[in-house]
Formats: structure tokens, C-alpha cells, sequence
């Protein structure tokens, strides 16, 4: 298998293989190369914190008049990997970032011809994205752990086939495993529909080796809270696969296929519906996923994280000399709801009886009726103001405000009240696609403040 990821020793830097020169063009392969990450390792090697290998190479075409600019390039790589588990970047000169490119995997190929006994052609096709006189990697990722094995590269420059073989050592590439090897590649995600969340585990379980697995054997164990999260019905497929949801808070999924050939794949899918969430919070869902035949086996684990969100919603008011009125519109989080985004819609009515004006909507629009903006201090008498905040952020464990504040400048009511009504009509949850919902408590919620000759608060704010 590739050597494990360790840091590249310190320069002076070298080539693992550096062939001459022909018709302008060169090819290496460097001993050291650039994870995603950033981290600096040998070339080539696997990444267990990721499941991949990685596979790096180096092409350079000079200035000369006859040169011409590289079209395509073939890369042997292990018969059975699958497209989808491949991943193909190119950095062209001092460009900072690798860029996904396009590529295909071929047996045979009209201009490269077969690839050698076990392996199919990785085939990049440049289309013209460079031309001469410049340098550029290829950084080729694979989902799983594979053999290094000498194999030469070739290389299509103008009508001309390439093909750089200079040492015996050279190239280093992604070989089959000279057994039957399993290899279990999982992805999992969160999928919130209408405020209903899925939980869904996909697999691709391969056969990467070189001979038949006759049975194998698959187990895949969810554990979750089950004091705070209730499951719906369980939905698998294959359909004959086994679920055992008899200890509260796991989940065991477990099935047998077989034979499964050189390159043979298995697709499972997963679902897991949650019903309900008791209390706000994140909580962690872990799976485990085993499979083991004959000499071979692959796990995997992933971790997901869901959020759940509860809200509270209260409405106060102040007044201070007599006349200056101030309501408050306060968002919070409920127990352990992690931060999130709301938008809300309020409300203020002004009685006929009442001319104010307001000062500060503290970064909310103000409308009318008919739509025209609210002015700031502008008397104001016998209308309905209309007031949105699109997006607040309400932290984890705390709570965002909103003061409106006015003043009243005159009024007609000396024996009756009239009443100021300010009403928070609904608070909008935003992050739809990411968390869940359950709901925010009370809206609507009203506070006032009456007017009878002077401004009295119904509902002060506590501080």
C-alpha cells in the first residue's frame, strides 16, 4: 500500500523520478507534494484522517520553436477504481489553488492505445487551457489505500504520443491490491424538507482488489440520544438488509451480499426519518460501518451534527419625561438552542387622538400601509406603521432587541386613554436548510402605552 502521510523532510527538494526532455516537453514526479489541507507530505502516500490517496506529478514544456503545447495526458491507474471516487486537480505555474478538471477512465484509448494488464488510463485532456513554456501539477486524489507500482506516463503534444518510461522506478501509481480488498466509501448528510429531518447514510462498498469476494459481510450501528430524539420509520436498500432498533438510542443495519468481483460495487442507502426533537440543542450522531469478507476488511465513521432551535419573544415599553416612549422587541434563545437567524414583522398603531413622532426604528423598514417609508421625526397621527428586521441573529444562551423609540407631541385624549399598541406579529425562522425548528414562544405578543395627557407604559421593561 501507499506509505502514510508524513511531513516531506526538509529541502533541498527532489524528484522521485525526473525524465530527459523529449520534444520540449519533461515529466516528474516530485518527492513532495500539497494536501488540500495545505500540509506539505511525500509524494505519493495515503491520508487516514481522509481515506484518500494522493498522487502528484509534474509537467513542463519549454519555448522552443518546435514545442508543442500538451493535449492530453495518460495516467495507468488500478482497473477497478470507479470515476466517482477520483478526483483530478491541475495548478498551472505560480497560480496559488488547484482547480478540478475534467477527466475519464479508459481501457483503451485511440491515441494512448491499451493500458498495461490491471490498470485503465486516468486521460486528461488540457483544452487548451495552457499552451508552451509554462509548468503544471496534477494532483490526483482516490478514495482509499492503494499499492505503488511503476508504470510509464505518456503524453500527447501536437500529433505526436509521448511516452516517458526513463527509469524502472518511474512513475509511481495507484495499483490493485493483488487480492480481493474491500474499500467502503460513506457519505453522510442532514436533509431538512419542510422542517423534517433525515438522516442519510449512502455507501459504496468495492471490491478494489484483483480477485472475487465470495460473501461479505456488512454492519453499520447509529447511535443517538434517544431521550431527546424519536425516530420514524427506517427506509434501507437494498431492502433485504436487517434493522435492530431494540436498544433505545441504536440503530444496527446489517446485511450479507456476494460474490462481489474485481471492481464490483455495492450501493446501500440509509434513511432515517426523525420524527420529533424533545429539547433544543446539537446534538451528535455518530455511525460506524463495518465490512469484512475473506482476508479483507473496511470500516468507516462519520459524526453529524443537528441542530435544533427554540425561541422566545417578549414585548415591553418605557417612558421617560413624560412624553418619550420607547418599545422593545427582544428575540431569545430557549435552553440550548445554538446560535441562529430569525426575521420578524411588527406592528404599531397610532390613534387618531395621538400625534407622535418617531426618532430611531433602531435598523428596522417602516412602512405605511400603502408602502411609502415612515420619516423620522415627522408627526404622525391615525396610522397603521408596518415594521420588518430581515435578518437578526440570535446568539446561543442569549438575546437580540430591537428599540423603537417616538414621542408624543400632542393628543386630544384627557378623559379617556388612548392607546399606543405595538404587537410582534411573527418571527420568520431562516435557516431552514441547516437547522430545526421547534417553534418560538408567544407571538404574537403585544405591549401599549396609553395616552391621557400624559404617556403611561403597560408593559415596562424590566430594566
Amino acid at each position: 500500500m501507499a506509505n502514510l502521510s508524513q511531513p516531506c523532510p526538509a529541502g533541498p527538494f527532489e524528484n522521485i523520478c525526473c525524465c530527459p526532455p523529449v520534444n520540449g516537453i519533461t515529466l516528474t514526479q516530485p518527492a513532495c507534494q500539497m494536501l488540500p489541507d495545505g500540509k506539505v507530505v511525500i509524494n505519493p502516500c495515503f491520508d487516514s484522517a481522509s481515506n484518500k490517496s494522493f498522487w502528484t506529478y509534474k509537467f513542463f514544456t519549454d519555448c522552443a520553436q518546435g514545442t508543442k503545447a500538451i493535449s492530453g495526458i495518460a495516467i495507468p491507474v488500478c482497473e477497478n477504481i470507479k470515476p466517482e471516487h477520483l478526483v483530478v486537480e491541475e495548478q498551472i505555474d505560480s497560480t496559488v489553488s488547484f482547480t478540478p478538471v475534467p477527466f475519464s477512465l479508459k481501457k483503451t484509448d485511440p491515441n494512448f492505445g491499451t493500458a498495461p494488464a490491471g490498470f485503465q488510463f486516468l486521460k486528461i485532456e488540457t483544452s487548451s487551457r495552457y499552451d508552451v513554456g509554462v509548468s503544471v501539477v496534477y494532483r490526483i486524489q482516490v478514495d482509499g489505500d492503494f499499492p505503488e507500482a511503476a508504470q510509464p506516463v505518456k503524453v500527447k503534444a501536437g500529433n505526436q504520443i509521448i511516452t516517458f518510461d526513463c527509469d524502472e522506478g518511474c512513475f509511481l501509481v495507484p495499483a490493485c491490491p493483488p487480492a480481493g480488498k474491500l474499500q467502503v466509501i460513506k457519505t453522510c448528510k442532514t436533509i431538512i424538507e419542510n422542517n423534517k429531518l433525515t438522516l442519510q447514510y449512502l455507501y459504496d462498498i468495492t471490491n478494489q482488489g484483483n480477485a472475487t469476494l465470495p460473501i461479505v459481510d456488512g454492519t453499520e450501528k447509529i447511535i443517538y440520544d434517544a431521550a431527546n430524539i424519536n425516530i420514524g420509520t427506517i427506509q434501507v436498500n437494498p431492502s433485504g438488509l436487517k434493522i435492530d432498533t431494540s436498544t433505545p438510542g441504536i440503530i444496527i443495519v446489517t446485511g450479507t451480499v456476494g460474490p462481489l468481483p474485481p471492481g464490483g460495487l455495492i450501493n446501500v442507502a440509509i434513511n432515517v426519518p426523525v420524527a420529533s426533537i424533545v429539547t433544543p440543542g446539537t446534538y451528535l450522531i455518530t455511525s460506524n460501518t463495518y465490512a469484512v469478507a475473506s482476508g479483507t476488511e473496511s470500516s468507516s465513521t462519520c459524526i453529524l451534527h443537528v441542530d435544533a432551535v427554540k425561541l422566545s419573544a417578549d414585548k415591553c415599553c418605557n417612558v421617560t419625561e413624560g412624553n418619550k416612549g420607547t418599545f422593545r422587541i427582544t428575540i431569545g434563545s430557549v435552553g440550548n438552542s445554538p446560535e441562529t437567524r430569525v426575521s420578524i414583522v411588527d406592528q404599531i398603531i397610532v390613534p387618531q387622538s395621538v400625534t407622535l413622532q418617531f426618532q430611531d426604528f433602531d435598523g428596522c423598514t417602516a412602512k405605511f400601509g400603502d408602502g411609502s417609508s415612515v420619516p423620522l421625526n415627522t408627526d404622525i397621527t391615525n396610522k397603521t406603521i408596518n415594521l420588518e428586521s430581515s435578518t437578526l441573529t440570535v446568539p446561543k444562551g442569549g438575546s437580540v432587541q430591537k428599540n423603537i423609540k417616538f414621542t408624543v407631541m400632542t393628543t386630544t385624549a384627557f378623559q379617556t386613554p388612548a392607546a399606543i399598541v405595538n404587537t410582534l406579529q411573527a418571527v420568520n425562522f431562516l435557516n431552514t436548510s441547516t437547522q430545526i425548528f421547534l417553534g418560538v414562544s408567544t407571538v404574537p405578543v403585544s405591549s401599549s402605552v396609553n395616552v391621557i395627557g400624559s404617556v403611561q407604559c403597560q408593559k415596562p421593561c424590566s430594566d
